[in-house]
């Protein structure tokens, strides 16, 4: 059995992703890479049958065939990914902005997401699952003043939101301002006292 690869460019909105997809006979896996700039975006393996079922193919045949379908595939869901985001731009609906910045986020197009997220603030300022969303992105990336700065802007709307008082707590931590993390956790347990992640936090 010959191990078998793919390589190739994809251009979306000015930008080149390059997706790499290749067996590994030895582990019996097909792995598949997603990489702009140099950088890997996502990975993603499957398990492949090293056996034939078929008479009519040889296990090589067999294998290209699989190969070459996962690598297509891997395509087209970031082509429709980025169709579905820019239509999702022009309408105007602050969930569907924030729903799809998580799955750019999933997929580790940081910059994207965050502008999904912030399209969804723009379009709805109180919605504030698009405020935490955003907040938990730049701690993710190590920006937690900018994350404690949404999550402020966040919580000064009166909300019960025991996520978003949580989140502000971790923001502050992680930025060394203990007392107003203390003070942000303790608000999220007097919403809920059974809060897990507030008392981990604590």
């Amino acid at each position: 059995m010959t191990d078998i690869g793919f390589n190739d460019n994809l251009e979306i909105a000015g930008r080149t992703f390059h997706i790499q997809t290749a067996s590994s006979t030895g582990k019996g896996s097909i792995r598949c890479e997603i990489f702009e700039n140099g950088r890997v975006l996502s990975t993603s393996e499957v398990d492949f049958e090293r056996r034939s079922k078929s008479q009519k193919h040889s296990v090589d045949d067999r294998l290209k065939t699989v190969v070459e379908s996962l690598h297509q595939e891997m395509m087209s869901e970031i082509e429709l990914l980025f169709t579905i985001g820019d239509k999702i731009k022009n309408l105007g609906h602050a969930p569907s902005n924030s729903k799809i910045g998580m799955i750019f986020l999933q997929n580790n197009l940081i910059e994207d997401a965050i502008s999904h997220f912030k399209l969804a603030i723009k379009n709805d300022p109180n919605y504030l699952e698009a405020y935490n969303n955003l907040g938990m992105t730049y701690i993710q990336i190590g920006e937690a003043k900018k994350a404690s700065q949404i999550f402020s802007s966040a919580v000064k709307k009166g909300t019960n939101f025991t996520d978003l008082h949580n989140n502000y707590g971790l923001s502050l931590l992680v930025d060394g301002n203990f007392k107003d993390a203390m003070n942000a956790i303790q608000k999220a347990l007097k919403i809920n006292k059974r809060y897990k992640e507030a008392h981990y936090n604590l």
